[in-house]
């Protein structure tokens, strides 16, 4: 059976700008141009339009509308209804302005729809400022795309071609200067419910969601069309949109085995590949970051995203979609993002082996992610895999970009080119050729390096072996760690740059992340494994980090920590490495992994365990990677599993982890967080945002008594569902918990009580002028404080009553009140009382 092709065309136009041919396959177009007729079918096909409630007007709107039917919120129209009302493969193009946008019902602007009799197919219209798209495939149950942002009043340009599972929006504001918008979907039911009542504009049958505003013109065709065939041709290049929240992308690679997935979840931030996906910029104090997004929850489809966070406010703005990948749900697609010496941000969105080529786009504006501009030509670059990083130079005009890359030439081989520009880049350097290579790199000033594995064969899941080499000179000269000149490229497992022969311990290598330490040594994270699959065949995974101190590498391990052999539960769940100003290594990553499923456990369980991702825990060395402490978890009892953290360049605080969720075992949503330096608060990025506000600030998800309990524990005697008992002393210091938790004093150490200190200075003339002293926790903020006095200890009065955030730390960091005594009583006892605010 072929499927009816249809075309529905909404209009609110001034026809003098239109092309006014109408297609062979029209099936009905309705004018709104002469008050005669004006609800006449012009098209020839006789699907003339009547009033259905109240009275539709037609008016001279002028303007961009000219002739335009006008509807007071009450009234609509109809026609008859059609089998070629119903395919899901049509185009719908809108000129319209509605005249109330902001409201929280939908504003219907064409329907074939009666939810209240089980006739429900679909509705376009607008609501809280938004394009809305309402479909349904049993005639009760629907699903909603929110898209495309319009303001009240103005005259707009829509265009929706619906073709046998996707959806692609277009829309123009023809009121002022803004360029064309567009996003996509994919992943829609191939066929909507076959509702058994009228076609409706302005309304839907039941009736409900009446539209007010105005209506120039309806078409209805036999066909979905190409942009270029359209009633206002969009640009090659679609201004970006700004997206109502922060929704990453969730992907099933579709390589099932016992124990799942391959690799599965929320991929908002992979892969370990792509760096950076977050860098500082102290000039402006403003973190930018880039991710895989999506536009709605139920979605799959790939849009590159790129935002940025303020540290000042403390607000993120509304995401920008840089680029719609046109029906790519696979997060390999993902975006590295850098910064220029000028302010401008860049993001190097990748390519996927030679079926589609990456993209590089410029911010039009220093220091902004709100609009780009491409640079990469219309067909796109060939590289694959990006990691970006901006030189220095010698600070006079010869800072550059080093990209380092993949293309597909015979396996995945890895490749380097420089600019100035992001524009003019080099000829591509290959660096090595052994049948494929996955590798991380990184820069220490004008050093740059890359450690990176082999590929036997050319299979990835015999991935294998280390190596290191770096360059000094921009890319000129290539060396191993020790100085040796290498031969480029390297095309030989047995090579100046192999660090270790992980091949000869039948061993896997998973990179995943490196760094620099002071003295300019590479120091690299990676992961071996003895299977490529999931589940314990794998086992043990080990985290291990391999370092150069001068004169050889020196390799250690990570204690196991999601199991009982294993650091890490799968091979793609990723780390991150970093060394701090003290020299202490300090790694993130999913270690928590929760008990192994027992024996009687499904199969759901078992996908869900021994997939990507994990409780986020932090991890520290003081001692270059002999041992390790589990510093702090960060994440506890999660909905969905945490994966794929991303450590931010040139970090400040709060921001110096971004990373995503998601589970591994079924399609889930995933989430955006970003993370401090030492783990003690992570937030969530707004997954949901006003359509009327311009920024959000993102959702702490640790109490201040968590926290507290989590600065004075160890790390695993802490749980959420479990936290300690305010009412009780485990330390017998006469501070039940609640108190150590205000003083924030540790509540199993008998020698770290509450302290309240009072100091006097006796004056002859003045009195005793006193100064009472304590320490108080900071994340109380829910308290107020008052200081009583007493002669007996038996009768209390209130001297001082303050809020913490009136008062101002001393130099000892404890707070000051400062207390005057002009009684002269022989004696005065002074304490301090804490009350709820609420």
């Amino acid at each position: 059976m072929i499927q009816t092709c249809k075309r529905i065309a909404l209009l609110l136009s001034n026809l003098s700008m239109l092309a006014l041919s109408l297609p062979a396959a029209t099936l009905a177009d309705w004018a709104f141009e002469t008050t005669s007729g004006f609800l006449n079918d012009t098209s020839g096909n006789l699907r003339d339009l009547t009033e259905a409630q109240a009275t539709v007007s037609q008016i001279e709107k002028g303007g961009q509308l000219g002739g335009a039917a006008f509807f007071s919120g009450g009234s609509y129209l109809s026609v008859a209804d059609e089998s070629v009302w119903t395919d899901s493969t049509m185009t719908i193009e809108v000129l319209f302005n509605c005249t109330s946008a902001t409201k929280d019902t939908t504003r219907t602007l064409v329907s074939h729809w009666d939810r209240n009799t089980g006739n429900a197919s679909w509705v376009l219209g607008v609501r809280k400022s938004q394009i809305r798209w309402l479909y349904s495939t049993d005639g009760n149950s629907y699903s909603t795309i929110a898209t495309l942002s319009v303001n009240t009043g103005d005259d707009y340009y829509l265009a929706l071609i619906l073709n046998n599972g996707t959806a692609t929006f277009y829309l123009k504001n023809l009121s002022t200067d803004e360029a064309f918008m567009k996003t996509e979907f994919s992943g829609l039911p191939t066929a909507f419910y076959d509702a058994a009542v009228p076609l409706t504009v302005g309304s839907t049958a039941t009736p409900s969601s009446p539209y007010p505003g105005y209506i120039g013109r309806i078409r209805i065709e036999d066909e979905a069309m190409n942009k270029d065939n359209l009633l206002i041709v969009p640009p090659d290049v679609i201004e970006p949109v700004q997206i109502n929240g922060y929704k990453g992308i969730w992907f099933d690679l579709g390589q099932d085995t016992t124990y799942g997935p391959k690799y599965s979840g929320g991929f908002a931030t992979y892969t370990a590949k792509h760096r950076p996906m977050a860098v500082h910029a102290p000039a402006v104090n403003k973190t930018f970051f880039c991710y895989g997004g999506t536009l709605a929850s139920h979605l799959k489809h790939l849009v590159i995203m790129a935002s940025e966070y303020d540290h000042a406010t403390g607000q993120v703005p509304k995401p920008t979609a840089v680029m719609d990948k046109d029906g790519v749900d696979d997060p390999h697609d993902n975006a590295a993002i850098q910064i220029d010496k000028d302010g401008y941000v860049y993001v190097f969105i990748s390519g996927r082996n030679t079926s589609r080529m990456g993209y590089i786009f410029k911010s039009t504006e220093p220091y902004s992610t709100a609009s780009f501009e491409r640079l990469s030509p219309e067909e796109g670059e060939s590289f694959t895999y990006p990691q970006i990083w901006y030189l220095p130079g010698s600070g006079d005009g010869d800072e550059r970009f080093a990209h380092f890359f993949s293309r597909y030439t015979g396996g995945r081989e890895l490749y380097y080119s420089t600019s100035t520009d992001a524009h003019n880049w080099s000829d591509a350097i290959k660096l090595a050729g052994i049948q494929g290579h996955y590798q991380t790199s990184y820069h220490h000033g004008n050093r740059i390096g890359t450690a990176f594995n082999r590929h036997p064969g050319g299979q990835v899941d015999q991935r294998t072996d280390l190596y290191y080499m770096q360059s000094d000179d921009f890319g000129d000269t290539w060396t191993a760690a020790d100085g040796t000149i290498l031969t480029l490229p390297l095309d030989s497992a047995d090579n100046p740059a192999r660090v270790i022969d992980y091949a000869a311990q039948g061993r896997l290598v998973y990179m995943k992340d490196m760094v620099y330490d002071a003295q300019g040594y590479p120091v690299i994270l990676y992961l071996t494994a003895a299977n490529y699959a999931p589940g314990p065949e794998g086992e043990p995974r080990t985290l291990e980090i391999s370092r150069w101190n001068g004169s050889e590498w020196v390799t250690t391990q990570m204690p196991p920590a999601a199991t009982s052999s294993s650091t890490l539960i799968h091979n793609y769940s990723a780390g991150n490495l970093r060394i701090d100003t003290e020299g202490r290594w300090i790694v993130l990553a999913p270690t928590g992994a929760g008990n192994i499923p027992g024996k009687d456990a499904g199969q759901t369980e078992i996908e869900h365990y021994w997939g990507q991702g994990g409780e986020m825990e932090q991890w520290v060395s003081e001692d270059q990677g002999l041992t390790w402490t589990k510093a702090m978890t960060l994440t506890r009892e999660s909905e969905r599993k945490h994966g794929y953290p991303r450590s931010v360049e040139n970090a400040a605080e709060p921001f110096h982890y971004l990373w995503t969720d998601g589970n591994p075992e079924a399609f889930t949503e995933a989430h955006l967080y970003i993370g401090n330096s030492d783990g003690s608060q992570y937030w969530e990025l707004p997954y949901d945002m006003d359509p009327d506000a311009e920024s959000a600030e993102p959702t702490p998800q640790k109490d201040a008594y968590l926290r507290w309990q989590e600065r004075h524990l160890e790390p695993d005697t802490v749980t959420e569902g479990g936290e300690l008992d305010r009412e009780a002393n485990p330390d017998a210091d006469q501070a039940i918990n609640l108190l150590e938790y205000f003083f924030d004093t540790n509540p199993k150490d008998a020698s770290d009580a509450p302290d309240l200190e009072l100091k006097c200075n006796a004056n002859e003339d003045e009195g005793v002028n006193l100064s009472l002293m304590f320490g108080i926790n900071p994340d109380v903020q829910d308290y107020t404080y008052a200081v009583q006095e007493s002669g007996n200890l038996l009768e209390w009065d209130e001297t001082e009553a303050f809020e913490q955030s009136s008062l101002t730390a001393g130099p000892d960091g404890r707070l000051h009140v400062e207390l005057s005594n002009n009684s002269r009583e022989p004696l005065k006892f002074y304490r301090l009382r804490i009350d709820p605010t609420n």
